[in-house]
């Protein structure tokens, strides 16, 4: 039922997604998988529940409506897990979640190239006042749920790979990567390229790209506050570069000095929402943060400080090691995984707040999709049937 209505709800702009996440999370308990992962609990999984829980405490201090956020953030955390949960728990949920989602992708590239060939007009029937920029947003965030489930789609095709299913999965990549691709939105075209070269990566070596691509966005989170600063010192450059880059590089170096005001505990969740600093770039007067500062890892350090970005990226870290280890030798499973990761972190930082309702419903999605994915595929080395002993 969710993943029947997932692509309707991703075209129109994704807002509903949170809300149909958590009914599909409440209505899918497996209470026998809830029971066996609190019985033993993986450390990355601990530690990513950790950052959130840190999140939803560092409302206490943020200005703003952090308090209504972290309740939100909790609660789409619970439902989100017991999706995931849900989608692994046992082969017919395995084999149904692995053909829903390739199914899903289809019919959402087919809306998605629909919108972007017709001038979108399934948009205007409802956003017929909206400029065009702000038309294109809605299926922009269709495109952006695309990128995070896209290469799960892929590998399910893989699973049992012939001719006929690597040529779907191939159609299935090119049509993916165009249609989420149309509607001015650059993050989503570099996490779709980007994503294709990954998932080609994931598919030779699927232990080995996990944890080298895990392990780039946990240092990239890490050295955050540091790195921003010293690649886009520049002012020549940045002056160069469009008016929204160039926004954005006001709001990283703005974010990256305030991180000293309060390195250890983070200003409070939603508190880069809150500054209403103002600067003038190119003559117009502009705030500094345009709501977010459109990278996940400078507001983890902004918001939630060192105690939030050592939890994120110890969580990368010790989750990549355990997946790499879980994809040894699946190479849908690795390839889906490697792409997802790379994808996702590209939006991650270059676009969105990291706690927007609809994007972390996305990412939860394609951690299902990808769970499904990993439980069903056979290792390589199992599936080789044994030589017999010679005498």
């Amino acid at each position: 039922g969710f993943f029947s209505l997932l692509p309707a709800a991703a075209a129109g702009g994704a807002m509903a997604l949170p809300a149909l996440l958590g009914l599909a999370g409440a209505a899918s308990i497996r209470p026998s998988a809830l029971q066996g992962a609190l019985a033993a609990p993986r450390p990355g999984v601990v530690l990513a529940l950790g950052f959130v829980a840190w999140a939803a405490i560092t409302a206490l201090w943020a200005p703003g409506r952090g308090l209504e956020l972290a309740g939100k953030l909790l609660a789409l955390t619970v439902f989100g897990a017991l999706f995931v949960l849900a989608a692994g728990a046992d082969a017919g949920m395995r084999r149904m979640t692995t053909s829903a989602v390739s199914a899903a992708c289809a019919v959402l590239i087919i809306l998605l190239g629909v919108e972007a060939t017709l001038d979108m007009p399934l948009t205007r029937l409802t956003a017929s006042d909206l400029p065009d920029w702000e038309v294109a947003k809605i299926p922009g965030r269709g495109g952006t749920v695309l990128a995070a489930i896209l290469w799960a789609g892929a590998g399910g095709l893989l699973l049992r790979p012939t001719l006929v299913r690597g040529a779907a999965a191939l159609v299935l990549l090119a049509a993916g990567a165009f249609a989420g691709g149309q509607f001015f939105h650059t993050a989503n075209n570099l996490a779709l390229m980007a994503g294709v070269a990954a998932f080609v990566v994931g598919w030779m070596a699927p232990a080995t790209a996990i944890r080298l691509v895990t392990a780039a966005l946990a240092l990239w989170l890490a050295a955050a506050p540091l790195s921003y600063p010293l690649i886009f010192s520049n002012a020549d450059l940045n002056a160069a570069l469009p008016f929204s880059w160039s926004a954005r590089i006001e709001a990283w170096n703005y974010v990256a000095a305030g991180v000293l005001e309060q390195p250890w505990f983070g200003h409070g969740l939603e508190a880069a929402r809150a500054d209403n600093a103002t600067t003038i770039l190119r003559g117009i007067e502009t705030d500094i943060i345009p709501t977010h500062p459109h990278s996940a890892s400078l507001q983890i350090w902004f918001e939630t400080g060192l105690v939030g970005a050592g939890l994120a990226a110890a969580a990368l870290t010790l989750g990549g090691q355990a997946l790499a280890r879980a994809c040894r030798g699946k190479r849908a499973a690795g390839a889906a995984t490697t792409a997802s990761f790379v994808a996702l972190g590209i939006i991650a930082n270059l676009s969105y707040s990291l706690w927007q309702e609809w994007w972390d419903a996305a990412m939860f999605i394609s951690a299902a999709a990808c769970a499904a994915l990993m439980r069903m595929e056979t290792p390589l080395m199992a599936a080789a049937p044994k030589r017999k002993q010679s005498a």
